[in-house]
């Protein structure tokens, strides 16, 4: 697991994005929120969504297909 400052976030979020300027150039650094990012077996996702699920602090959590390089 990795802390994902919102600055971190904001930088990810203009990379996966940045095909869509109009997206990016409409969204402030402070719309972006901080994150834990877990990297786990697609298997272990609902196990995982499940444990974290009403937790305080944590407002949802979001699987992500693994992106190759």
């Amino acid at each position: 697991m990795v802390y994902e400052s919102q600055a971190e976030a904001y930088d990810r979020f203009r990379e996966l994005f940045g095909n869509t300027p109009g997206f990016v150039a409409g969204t402030d650094p402070g719309d972006v929120p901080d994150s834990f990012r877990v990297e786990a077996a697609p298997d272990s996702v609902s196990a995982i969504d499940a444990a974290l699920d009403g937790l305080s602090g944590i407002d949802r959590v979001v699987a992500e297909p693994v992106r190759t390089p």
